[in-house]
């Protein structure tokens, strides 16, 4: 992580890709890379969209409590561009649980439970709790997060779902 915080890509992924056979139990391992392979997918020398997402999945089997993992896991099987990924039962399955976790009070996770609703065709309660989430986000003064589910409530009121996982819901 320190070397793709400083720009040298290829140390980076050289890193990423040896660090979990190193450490095959550390879910925090597997984050960090699926993290940096999100960010650096599809760039020739780095990750594919698919590589990425396996780490994702490695470090949500290793701690399964664990909220960061799940959320970026449930925000990629609700919104991935590509229909391979998308699984909406269980993206809205571990939506779910996150927000239980979170008394239903963070907007980001909302915006991903809308997502995973929408991802489930279920666009009406996908709308209603997207609503919430904007405006979870305008009372925290995420104004950027509140215009973006503003822009999937306007999707998901058009029975769309919304595919594309953007590089803001996983800075670095």
């Amino acid at each position: 992580m320190v070397y793709w915080r400083k720009g040298d890509l290829a140390q980076a992924v050289h890193c990423a890709r040896t660090a979990p056979q190193k450490n095959r139990t550390v879910a925090q391992v597997y984050y960090n890379v699926g993290v940096l392979a999100l960010q650096e997918a599809e760039t020739p020398e780095a990750f594919s969209f698919t590589e990425a997402v396996s780490y994702i999945e490695s470090a949500v089997r290793l701690d399964p409590d664990s909220l960061a993992p799940m959320y970026m896991l449930v925000w990629l099987r609700a919104t991935a561009p590509e229909q391979a990924i998308r699984e909406g039962k269980e993206a809205l399955q571990f939506a779910e649980k996150v927000c239980r976790q979170t008394g239903y009070r963070d907007p980001s996770f909302l915006d991903t439970l809308g997502a995973a609703y929408a991802e489930s065709w279920q666009f009406d309660v996908a709308s209603e709790v997207a609503r919430i989430a904007a405006e979870l986000a305008r009372t925290h003064g995420r104004f950027k997060l509140e215009n973006g589910i503003r822009e999937r409530v306007a999707l998901y009121q058009t029975r769309t779902p919304y595919y594309n996982v953007t590089q803001e819901k996983f800075p670095r």
